[in-house]
Formats: structure tokens, C-alpha cells, sequence
């Protein structure tokens, strides 16, 4: 999924439902949503790769990093 999409069905959510602007965000912990939790942090830009995920501040502040372009966002 791309950021776009997810921003056009969120706002598809809170135009059907409004009172969901002040719920709790939750996210399932896996696929089969065998626990979920509350979410705490916001986005964070970065660059991903098979399953690491370095945000831009940390990719700019560690030497040993190879900085790449950022090519994804954090939601959590």
C-alpha cells in the first residue's frame, strides 16, 4: 500500500464515521491479529529494506550507514 491510499481510506472512514477522529489508534502485532496494541508513535520517514527500516534522522547521524534515498513510511 502507498501513502496515498491509506490517507483516502482513512478519510473515507472518518466521513462515514466522524466519531472515529477521537478513538484510540490500535495495530494487530501479526497477519492473523493474534494481539494488538496501542499505537504511540507517529510517522516517520525512512528507507526500508526486506524487514530493516531506518528512519532519517538516525540514517543521517550514524556514519556507518549506507544513506539511501528514503523510500517509505513508518506508520507505527
Amino acid at each position: 500500500m502507498i501513502l496515498k491510499d491509506y490517507i483516502k481510506a482513512i478519510n473515507q472512514l472518518v466521513q462515514e464515521h466522524p466519531e472515529a477522529l477521537n478513538m484510540k489508534l490500535v495495530y494487530s502485532i501479526d497477519d492473523e491479529g493474534n494481539a494488538f496494541h496501542e499505537v504511540y508513535h507517529t510517522q516517520t520517514l525512512g528507507f526500508h529494506e526486506d524487514s530493516d527500516f531506518y528512519d532519517v534522522e538516525y540514517m543521517e547521524k550514524d556514519p556507518d550507514v549506507d544513506v539511501r534515498m528514503p523510500n517509505s513510511v513508518c506508520i507505527n
